[in-house]
């Protein structure tokens, strides 16, 4: 059939759309095959758009997620460092509290300082302890001395006190001459520490 007669044919139905019953078969196949594709194709593309929006949203969240598992990962890492920095600091204050005196090894210091200045031949005019200022784990305790001596055996004095094994740290050092004398005098604000002691502490 040419297409002229066919359209021939259509002008001369009467298509009635009040009436699509009674339109011929194979329009009627026609017209419902066409609003289902219509159908299909519109439902295809509003349940599409909807997928669509659902990935991009997802998308959106998996990216806001990764970026808060990033910096949480950060943040412990962070936290990972800084306890094992603690623990090494906590350490190394543990071997400086292990170098200081207790209670016990005080006079033991003291008679430390006495030798170091006897073994130069310096006469002693004072070696006296201060007044303690505690803290948590630590007691300071401020060492007073006091020796006559010439430049030698002062000089040789201040290295037995650099040798000490207990941490002895000068703080303020005053040299004078005495009047109508070769012999100076040295004194010396030393600051030591000893532990705080526990009840019940051995040590």
């Amino acid at each position: 059939m040419q297409p002229q007669d066919l359209l021939t044919r259509l002008q001369e139905v009467d298509l009635d759309v009040r009436n699509v019953g009674a339109w011929p078969r194979g329009l009627r196949l026609a017209l419902l095959g066409m609003l289902a594709a219509l159908l299909l194709t519109v439902g295809g593309v509003l349940h599409v758009g909807q997928r669509v929006g659902d990935l991009s949203q997802a998308t959106r969240a998996e990216t806001r997620l990764l970026a808060d598992y990033r910096r949480l990962h950060v943040a412990t890492v962070d936290v990972t460092l800084a306890q094992r920095e603690r623990n090494r600091a906590a350490l190394r204050f543990e071997t400086l509290l292990a170098q200081l005196p207790g209670d016990a090894e005080v006079p033991a210091l003291i008679d430390e300082i006495s030798r170091a200045a006897l073994a130069q031949e310096l006469s002693i005019e004072r070696i006296t302890l201060g007044e303690e200022l505690a803290t948590t784990s630590y007691v300071e305790l401020p060492i007073d001395i006091a020796v006559v001596g010439d430049y030698h055996q002062i000089g040789a004095f201040l290295e037995a006190l650099a040798g000490l094994q207990r941490i002895l740290a000068p703080q303020d050092f005053r040299l004078r001459s005495r009047e109508g004398a070769e012999h100076l005098e040295l004194t010396i604000r030393a600051q030591t520490w000893r532990r705080r002691e526990v009840a019940g502490d051995p040590t």
